[in-house]
């Protein structure tokens, strides 16, 4: 008798162990069934960018801070927006102007979902477009497809460039594996990867890789368009005044293409086609538009043709 309650006892006791495994093994399944379907989280959004899921990719909505962005989805940011990307994987991502990244999917490695997770791997696409990307677990499996090659992190630090027919890959810090068709080749801290149309990959060693990453670095907005164009005429005469006010009523409207085309060509403009004589109001405002704009090689450019004139 004593033997049979023994044994009663140990299998209500086994049962109760089993469904318990289950119910945590059914809760965590579904979990990560969840996590995996939320690829990342927006952290930070700049100017326009916009957002389509995998289930209606003709939609798009624009990108928000704390939007949830799913598997499969893309996030692409217009000629002045960046997006900032918490992902699944601890990965943190920043896309610059004129970008275009989908989350395929996205390995969930929070706490107890490792075990889980480890036999997922997180897998992303820059279309187009420039990101900055930072995942510190050296065990993680991320892997970045471009047009002309495909990135393995390895626990990295990293940007890439990705245009029609080159992509470049700037180290910061940790490895990479760059491979396409033709070849690969590996990368760590401070050298550059660059894969040209129908070319292996080949690495070069870079003097100052920071450079490459200095859009990332988030500036306070001291000046709207009406203020910085308010502080350009205090010395401007009412001709020059009316052409600021004209070029920032466009430029608060976000419309900083004919905010820019405005100061060149309003009758009797004093900026000129090429800068000759032209007024410094008009040619200080002219270049902040076009450091809004994304445009800082323009913006560079007229500022060593006006200090030359000014020299002269």
């Amino acid at each position: 008798m004593l033997f049979r309650r023994a044994c009663c006892f140990i299998n209500r006791l086994i049962n109760r162990i089993l469904i318990t495994a289950f119910v945590f093994l059914g809760s965590a399944t579904l979990h990560a069934q969840q996590s995996t379907s939320i690829a990342a989280r927006v952290v930070d959004v700049e100017g326009e960018a916009w957002y389509t899921a995998a289930a209606n990719d003709s939609a798009r909505t624009a990108v928000t801070k704390d939007l949830q962005v799913e598997a499969g989805g893309t996030i692409i940011t217009g000629k002045r927006g960046k997006v900032a990307l918490l992902l699944a994987d601890e990965s943190l991502v920043r896309l610059h102007h004129n970008s275009e990244f989908t989350l395929r999917t996205a390995a969930p490695t929070a706490g107890w979902l490792q075990n889980i997770s480890s036999q997922l791997k997180s897998s992303y696409e820059l279309l187009r477009g420039e990101m900055w990307f930072r995942n510190k677990r050296r065990q993680a499996d991320i892997e970045i497809d471009t047009a002309h090659v495909s990135i393995s992190v390895r626990g990295t630090e990293f940007s890439v460039v990705a245009k029609a027919d080159v992509v470049t890959v700037t180290m910061l810090e940790g490895r990479i594996q760059a491979r396409n068709e033709y070849g690969s080749v590996d990368a760590s801290s401070g050298e550059q990867v660059v894969a040209l149309r129908g070319q292996p990959p080949r690495k070069s060693i870079l003097l100052t890789p920071d450079d490459a990453v200095q859009w990332t670095i988030k500036l306070p907005a001291l000046f709207d368009a009406s203020s910085f164009a308010a502080a350009c005429m205090q010395e401007a005469d009412d001709r020059v005044r009316e052409q600021l006010q004209h070029a920032a009523a466009l430029a608060s409207a976000g419309d900083y293409d004919n905010a820019i085309a405005a100061l060149g060509t309003s009758p009797g403009s004093d900026l000129g086609a090429t800068g000759n004589n032209a007024n410094p109001a008009l040619a200080t405002y002219r270049n902040w538009l076009l450091l809004e704009n994304g445009d800082a090689s323009a913006a560079s450019a007229a500022n060593v043709e006006q200090l030359t004139q000014d020299a002269q």
